[in-house]
């Protein structure tokens, strides 16, 4: 009986070698069709503002407890969702099999928020990370860089200056 377990082992065909995939991940959205025919989707942007907090510090100063308040500056790591907008015109879609879809095609499948693959670095997607979807997936190259809102400017009193 174990001379049977190791002979099906033995013959068991070997998996396919394969290669890392080159470039990075691609991202997953949810997008669709505006109005006027851009393509919309929403992004977690991290941000990292100062915020600026009183303490109460206790020294021993000359033998005595000193008791004073400090105002310090702290870094506070938020997550922010952003619009992100891009012209049809300058994005390229795909089947997970590689097919392309027009314009068209592709306004009618977005026209209702839609989970599609989405092109990391403006180049088409290795095909290692495509066969982690279905062959019907939309694959979105975006060629062009996203219209997003600005970042709120800061005053000036928010950025603490070094002390000299």
């Amino acid at each position: 009986m174990h001379v049977l377990l190791l002979l099906s082992v033995l013959a068991a065909p070997r998996p396919e070698k394969s290669e890392a995939p080159k470039g990075p991940p691609p991202e997953v959205r949810v997008v669709k069709v505006s109005p006027k025919g851009d393509l919309v989707s929403e992004v977690t942007v991290m941000m990292t503002r100062m915020q600026t907090e009183t303490r109460r510090e206790e020294r021993i100063v000359n033998g005595m407890n000193v008791v004073r308040n400090v105002t310090v500056s702290v870094p506070v790591v938020m997550q922010e969702r952003r619009q992100v907008v891009h012209a049809a015109k300058d994005v390229k879609a795909f089947s997970a099999e590689g097919k392309a879809i027009d314009l068209k095609d592709l306004a009618k499948r977005l026209a209702y928020p839609t989970p599609v693959v989405v092109s990391a670095d403006g180049r088409p997607v290795d095909p290692a990370y495509l066969r982690l979807f279905r062959k019907d997936a939309l694959v979105l190259v975006l060629s062009a860089a996203p219209r997003m809102p600005s970042l709120p400017k800061l005053p000036p009193e928010a950025v603490p200056m070094p002390k000299k």
